[in-house]
């Protein structure tokens, strides 16, 4: 292999410390030329074999807008040129087409084109790319390297005319454009003065069309007609009615509309019905509706009511007018501003309306509850009974004994009201069947019912004591069989009353009684067991004297006094103890009567 720049002989060389490389043969026989001008020659060479290139797309750029011109696409040429002089500059590698065009083809391999060769080839128009093999300039792959050559490696245009002259029309095209929008804005902007001032003069045609609406409805303002509104202001003397402008576009006087907003949303008439809540400005415009002229129902438009405002500021429109006269009312102390237009009374108006309302609701329930009672009574007793009577009368009039009414106590709440209200209920069980006599009637026409009343509770009370009796009775004859009768006239141990007595008198007497009855059969009980016990014993004592005694001296010997045992064996069963002793005695002496 030659070398490409002096034509000598190149030999390969393969170590174990350098990379594999073709170096001249012979000492100090090398031509010179660098890595960049072999690389110009044997680029040369591999043009000229294949006759082809492949070059980048063209595309033209105006103020960030682009355009593509061309693909990027395979050249073909004819011929090869290296290291021809162009002027002032030496091209790396000229490649002629076979129209005769000449395409200039710069390799970088370590540098890149310099400044000034790219401008005197942009000067002169002459197509120019450059292909960028930095990233192969180490490689030993040939393949490798000719792939990047004619196609892979990255490739820019430095010049190309066809770019150039598509960058001229797309700058002329632009340029047209930009005129053309300016010719448009120009034109706009000359509709939009004529529109402004026809609109100007549209508004100004309004603004005092509405002015001329202000004056009517002015002259035709109607006095306050309703008398109960008419006392309303009256009564107000001016404290919070009349506190601010009129304002213009309204059907009535001013005392009139702020009457009727103060009424609906300020005033609370009845504390019963109080609701703790906001209202908007719109929600007035909206109740004072009917009040404003029907000019000014729907309000103008922001553009009239903006020229209205610039020319004639001492005018007011409804909803202006409604508003500076919430906003004097937060000044006086009558409403608060919960911003945004939103509006209510004062915190600590509204909890002392909350705690009036609550005072005012329980005298209502009390008063509710006191004449479901008296109607009550009233259904109950015979009309014969209540036929001069009046409720409402009674209610009014001082209590017997007292200077307070009814409705006085009703209202002051307190002891005395409860007091009230326990009686009413006691009086209303009394006339409903009670039999509890109430003596204190609270003027009400009762004393039929008390009557009544007494004679059911001795009626009941008969019924019970001989309900009683009939137990103890019962009781007394399970316990005591034939001895009830005489037991039941018998006065109790540590008592002055028999039990017949006793138990008709109260259920308390009964259950003495029953209880004693309970002793004494437990007595009777235990003196039967005892009895049985005794029986068993002295049986067994006859068994044992049988065996010890003969048949003639067999009572004798049971019935005859022991020394030893205090008694007769007879009587000394009345324990187990006694049964043993008595039984050891009798053997003893058994055993004497025949000894001897």
């Amino acid at each position: 292999m030659s070398c490409p720049a002096c034509k000598a002989k190149l030999i390969a060389r393969k170590g174990t410390k350098k990379a594999a490389h073709f170096a001249h043969q012979g000492l100090n026989s090398g031509c010179g030329s660098g890595r960049e001008t072999n690389a110009h020659f044997w680029a040369k060479q591999l043009l000229i074999e294949r006759k082809r290139i492949w070059t980048p797309v063209v595309t033209a750029v105006v103020d960030g807008i682009s355009r593509e011109e061309s693909a990027a696409r395979w050249m073909e040429f004819s011929d090869v040129r290296s290291e021809r002089g162009l002027e002032r500059i030496v091209p790396d590698i000229v490649l002629i087409l076979a129209d005769g065009r000449e395409l200039i083809v710069e390799i970088c391999v370590t540098h890149p084109c310099g400044e000034d060769k790219i401008a005197l080839i942009q000067s002169r128009g002459w197509p120019a790319i450059e292909i960028n093999l930095r990233h192969l300039r180490t490689s030993q792959d040939m393949t490798a390297i000719e792939r990047g050559l004619l196609q892979e490696a990255p490739r820019t245009w430095l010049c190309n005319p066809r770019r150039d002259r598509a960058e001229e029309r797309l700058r002329a095209e632009l340029a047209a454009a930009a005129a053309k929008r300016a010719s448009a804005l120009q034109r706009r902007a000359a509709q939009e003065a004529d529109r402004k001032r026809r609109e100007a003069a549209a508004i100004e045609a309004a603004g005092r069309d509405l002015l001329d609406a202000v004056a009517v409805a002015r002259r035709h303002v109607r006095p306050v007609a309703d008398s109960a509104l008419a006392q309303l202001i009256a009564n107000d003397g001016g404290e919070l009615i009349g506190i601010s402008d009129a304002g213009a576009g309204w059907s009535v006087t001013r005392e009139e509309w702020q009457a009727r907003l103060l009424e609906q949303f300020v005033v609370v008439s009845d504390p019963r019905t109080f609701e703790d809540r906001t209202f908007s400005l719109d929600s007035t415009i909206d109740y004072l509706e009917p009040l404003i002229a029907p000019s000014f129902v729907e309000p103008p438009n922001a553009s009239i009511h903006a020229w209205v405002r610039r020319h004639y500021p001492e005018i007011r429109l409804p909803r202006e007018a409604v508003e500076d006269y919430l906003e004097a009312l937060c000044m006086a102390g009558a409403l608060q501003s919960e911003g945004s237009g939103v509006y209510g009374l004062p915190e600590d108006f509204s909890q002392e309306l909350k705690r009036e309302q609550r005072r005012l609701l329980e005298i209502d329930r009390r008063t509710e509850t006191a004449h479901s009672l008296i109607d009550e009574m009233l259904a109950d007793l015979p009309i014969a009974e209540t036929v001069d009577f009046e409720p409402q009368d009674w209610l009014k009039r001082a209590l017997p004994g007292d200077v307070h009414s009814p409705d006085d106590l009703l209202v002051a709440g307190g002891t005395p009201c409860s007091d009230l209200m326990t009686t009413l209920r006691a009086l209303a069980a009394m006339v409903a069947g009670g039999e509890e006599a109430v003596d204190d009637l609270l003027g009400l026409p009762l004393e039929g019912a008390r009557y009544r009343a007494i004679e059911r509770g001795t009626a009941r009370r008969a019924r019970e004591a001989a309900d009683r009796v009939e137990r103890l009775r019962s009781a007394a004859t399970r316990t005591l069989a034939a001895e009830a009768a005489s037991w039941l006239l018998t006065p109790l141990e540590g008592s002055d009353d028999t039990p017949l007595a006793l138990g008709s008198r109260a259920e308390a007497g009964l259950n003495l009684c029953i209880a004693t009855l309970a002793r004494i059969g437990e007595r009777r009980e235990a003196d039967r067991a005892e009895a049985v016990a005794i029986a068993a014993r002295r049986e067994k004592l006859s068994v044992a004297v049988a065996k010890l005694y003969p048949s003639e001296l067999r009572e004798f010997a049971v019935r005859n006094h022991a020394t030893a045992l205090g008694c007769s064996p007879w009587e000394a069963c009345g324990t187990n103890h006694g049964l043993e002793l008595a039984i050891r005695t009798l053997t003893l002496q058994a055993g004497t009567r025949r000894r001897r």
